[in-house]
């Protein structure tokens, strides 16, 4: 018989190239809509992404694209994202062991694995996946002997302050991080007061890679504002969805925090989390106190505090990665409640400790299938089609800005694009200028917004090229248009099919590029409205069921 450390060793190496694998199987071919390639064209330039930088993914991905030749660059910092989340994994199989049996650990990782959360974020090119695993690093450290206090509180500082930098949502976790490592330095006869000066120096040695946004930007100004999120609302998750917080809204809140926080994991694993969570309590407060504190602060706490106005599909789109860190809890809290039923019922532990850790995997494998998912480059190719280099384009939606970056970089052509972002301060006369230097074109911008810029008045208007809507084009007149969308080459696969909210943004894409089309039409006269309409009711009757269309 092997020695139980042997068979740990065993497990854990099974459990990493296990889930890998699957990652691999269904990770992204290429980036992924919204952020991925923004943070993809930050590591290949080792330069600084959307607020609040991340330039530690940025280090790291520039030094694992370096190391996995193989793909385009969006692909192999999938794969890093796949390995972190397999890290992750890993991890929480160490921390589960320590009350559980092999076989249970084994459970409880498998589940977070398949759930939804890190799955999805396991695939594509984020930061999200390395938050799953500095998150479990953390809680790894948090408990062990006496001889290796001081290296683990030195080193899980540093790992905080790292995490931090990593993705800022870590900061939820710090009271419960505060409060298991309290608990910790009085369990081995420990003040507090003897290791707080050396693990605020390692916290503050991890976070001071946030200075490398410094570094590269050149304007101390400007990187506190991009740490800060300036842009975005410091202290709001995003600001456009959030909302003054009625009784209404905060019971809406409440409800959806409670009911996503056990999708993610599954109903099952949530289950045995209840019971895990009372055992534990018997057992061990303090680490039941610990979780606990952990599971509410970055769940219910957070979701209640964004403020979010839920009736938005993009407001819920935005919290999934919420729920990434409350999968983590809950799958350690089953693992407990599946150790607590083996000493009631022993011989119903193995089915169930089976059904919690592959019945996700047969559930979600379908919609988590992403190799043949080329929504993200078939827009984007669709765009720079309509593009022609050296043009200007004034950009309202991340999709389209990151990507059209990322393509520029990887893909030059004879003349670059010159991206502006509608996020950035309105100028009337930014048309006339760019006009002086060749065509101007705008996209993902409502009219509104174009009035707000200048570009619609009594005189003139965009005209429908398509994706994109030219400003005062030389040759006026709807023909272009007709055939650029007869050029659109969007693969309807299965995550489009489904729904899935990243594809569903490139949906949207495509859908209000043909309500903007018939807006603008019927500003200039006769045109082809009602078929537009149509065509945005088609891809998204969500958002366009309600759209109104002339003549109907």
């Amino acid at each position: 018989m092997p020695e139980p450390r042997e068979t740990d060793l065993r497990i854990e190496c099974a459990l990493f190239l296990g889930v890998f694998a699957v990652y691999l199987f269904c990770v992204y071919p290429f980036a992924a809509p919204r952020d991925s390639a923004d943070l993809a064209l930050a590591a290949a330039r080792v330069g600084v992404a959307h607020p609040p930088g991340y330039p530690l993914y940025a280090l790291v991905g520039r030094l694992w694209i370096a190391v996995v030749p193989l793909g385009n660059i969006a692909y192999r910092l999938d794969l890093l994202s796949a390995a972190a989340g397999a890290g992750a994994c890993v991890l929480l199989y160490f921390i589960a062991r320590r009350r559980a049996s092999p076989i249970i650990a084994a459970s409880a990782a498998l589940a977070l694995a398949w759930s939804a959360p890190l799955w999805k974020f396991s695939l594509l090119c984020e930061m999200y996946s390395l938050h799953a695993l500095f998150l479990a690093s953390l809680l790894y450290l948090c408990e062990g002997d006496a001889q290796s206090l001081r290296g683990r509180a030195s080193l899980s500082s540093f790992l905080c302050g790292l995490g931090l930098v990593n993705h800022q949502s870590l900061i939820l976790f710090l009271p419960a991080w505060l409060w298991l490592w309290r608990a910790e330095l009085e369990r081995h006869g420990v003040a507090p007061g003897e290791h707080a000066r050396r693990a605020g120096a390692f916290f503050f040695l991890g976070l001071s890679v946030y200075a490398f946004v410094w570094l590269r930007l050149g304007d101390l100004a400007l990187a506190l504002a991009v740490i800060t999120r300036r842009e975005y609302g410091t202290f709001t998750l995003s600001g456009g969805f959030a909302r003054a917080l009625s009784i209404g809204g905060f019971l809406m809140l409440l409800r959806y925090a409670c009911v996503e926080t056990v999708s993610a994991a599954g109903a099952l694993a949530a289950l045995l989390a209840a019971c895990g969570g009372w055992d534990l309590w018997k057992k061990d407060r303090t680490f039941a106190k610990g979780l606990l504190l952990g599971l509410v602060v970055c769940g219910p706490l957070f979701i209640l505090a964004t403020r979010f106005d839920l009736s938005e599909w993009p407001a819920r789109s935005v919290l999934e990665p919420a729920f990434l860190s409350p999968a983590v809890f809950i799958c350690l809290l089953a693992a407990a409640g599946l150790e607590a039923l083996k000493r009631a019922e022993p011989k119903v532990v193995l089915p169930l400790a089976l059904l919690v850790g592959f019945a996700p995997l047969l559930l979600r494998s379908g919609l988590m299938d992403h190799r043949e998912d080329f929504s993200a480059y078939d827009y984007l190719r669709d765009l720079r089609r309509e593009l022609p280099p050296g043009s200007s384009v004034l950009i309202g939606g991340d999709t389209a800005l990151f990507g059209l970056k990322y393509f520029e970089q990887v893909s030059p052509r004879t003349a670059p694009l010159n991206l502006v972002s509608s996020r950035e301060v309105p100028d009337p006369s930014w048309s006339a200028r760019a006009r002086e230097k060749g065509r101007v074109f705008v996209l993902g911008l409502p009219l509104d917004a174009l009035s707000v810029w200048g570009l619609v008045d009594a005189k003139r208007r965009p005209q429908p090229q398509g994706l994109v809507q030219e400003v005062l084009p030389e040759s006026p007149g709807i023909g272009h248009e007709r055939e650029a969308w007869k050029l659109s080459t969007l693969r309807w696969g299965p995550a489009l099919a489904s729904g899935e909210s990243y594809a569903h943004d490139v949906r949207l894409s495509y859908a209000f590029a043909h309500y903007l089309s018939a807006r603008l039409e019927e500003l200039g006269g006769p045109g082809e409205p009602i078929e537009h309409d149509r065509w945005a009711r088609l891809l998204d009757p969500e958002d366009y069921r309600l759209a109104p269309a002339a003549g109907n």
